[in-house]
């Protein structure tokens, strides 16, 4: 957020509203004064968004159709008194995710817990892997929505083609159209 301008009341003051991420987040905020004539002050603070209950999983940037991927959810408690919660995966058609089973933890006060979900897509497509926690109310505390690259299932091609050639040669390679190109090389060695 960038203000150029704020009018100061009279008494000097300003008020500033900032609409903060409802997420885990620091902010610096900082403000300087200017007159027609010049700098005359400035001061800076941060901002801390804590939560009581936060989480995090570690979804990986692709993945192959059929793979089996463990995706342990972690899920801690910064508050003062132990927390019953739900984990969660939700469905993602996109890319052929049925949604989870709900789970039920108890986290302890300062505390967390590490539920590991398997994850198995069947479709190729880019997508996302949304998990979530709540409680057995119901209630919402927090999502997360993170992108997925999902791949056929592939397998390893490896061709060495060795040729003597006088003067001039012509090495050609041909990759299939549908081939995925995922840390792919070619080295040529003269």
């Amino acid at each position: 957020l960038f203000r150029p301008s704020v009018e100061l009341a009279p008494g000097g003051h300003a008020r500033v509203e900032v609409r903060l991420a409802d997420a885990v987040a620091s902010y610096v905020v900082e403000a300087i004064v200017w007159r027609t004539d010049g700098w005359i002050w400035s001061a800076e603070t941060s901002i801390e968004a804590d939560r009581e209950v936060v989480f995090e999983a570690p979804v990986p940037e692709a993945a192959r159709t059929e793979d089996a991927i463990a995706l342990p959810v972690r899920v801690g408690n910064r508050g003062r008194n132990a927390r019953t919660l739900v984990v969660a995966v939700r469905e993602a058609d996109e890319i052929g995710l049925p949604a989870s089973e709900p789970r039920t933890v108890t986290v302890g006060a300062g505390d967390a817990v590490v539920e590991t979900f398997v994850l198995h897509p069947t479709r190729a497509a880019h997508g996302h892997v949304r998990v979530a926690v709540g409680t057995p109310e119901g209630d919402a505390l927090d999502a997360i929505r993170l992108p997925v690259e999902v791949v056929p299932r592939t397998r390893r091609v490896r061709r060495t083609v060795e040729m003597l050639s006088l003067g001039r040669g012509v090495l050609t390679l041909e990759v299939p159209a549908d081939a995925t190109m995922r840390g792919g090389r070619v080295e040529v060695r003269v």
